[in-house]
């Protein structure tokens, strides 16, 4: 939790602790930037309160939201970056090489087994820490091995849940961020210029 007071100037959804802190790097670069749209969104609407020129605080505050959606801008891609490391680590260590002919045989081999077999196999494949089975299985469209697209998705979950989970973790940590802040950010600062007579 942050020390940061509740404004009633400030969207809720732009406040610090809609990330968890000390979690994950990108989540903390998040928490930083929901802090920066949230501090500037408090004093702005603090200042509209008391500033009779509306007008002057208009442009003022245009002028501000620039340099700070700047910066905002630079963390989103930041935190992406981050985000798309660690799908890229996850993914080498899930899909190690593996010789075509066994990919072949694999995929042909579970595309072979009833659906009630099929996805406890890949299950059981994932709980032994089987890397060759999962990467021959990951490595192809899906339909190579008798999965549908969704249920293609689920061992992969499955097996970076098992066996990358620091990187899993590190990975929708920097998603849920990258979610959180582009989704605030979106609402740019202050909300409505309303508040300024604009």
């Amino acid at each position: 939790m942050t020390e940061t007071k509740i404004s009633t100037h400030a969207r809720l959804d732009s406040h610090p602790d809609n990330i968890k802190e000390g979690v994950t790097q990108a989540g903390d670069k998040g928490r930083h930037v929901l802090l920066s749209l949230y501090t500037a969104e408090a004093k702005i609407g603090e200042l509209a309160d008391s500033v009779k020129d509306k007008a002057k605080l208009s442009r003022a505050v245009e002028a501000h939201s620039a340099r700070v959606m700047k910066d905002v801008g630079k963390a989103i891609n930041s935190i992406g970056a981050i985000a798309d490391h660690y799908y890229k680590e996850m993914n080498e260590q899930l899909r190690p090489p593996v010789n075509p002919q066994l990919q072949a045989e694999t995929r042909a081999y579970w595309d072979r087994q009833p659906d009630s077999k099929r996805f406890g196999g890949l299950r059981k494949a994932i709980d032994e820490g089987d890397r060759v089975t999962i990467s021959c299985v990951l490595q192809a469209q899906h339909y190579l091995s008798g999965l549908s697209a969704k249920e293609h998705s689920t061992p992969r979950d499955m097996a970076a849940e098992k066996l990358t989970p620091e990187l899993q973790k590190n990975y929708l940590g920097a998603v849920d961020a990258l979610h959180k802040v582009s989704a605030t950010a979106g609402g740019g600062i202050g909300g409505s210029m309303s508040a300024f007579g604009t």
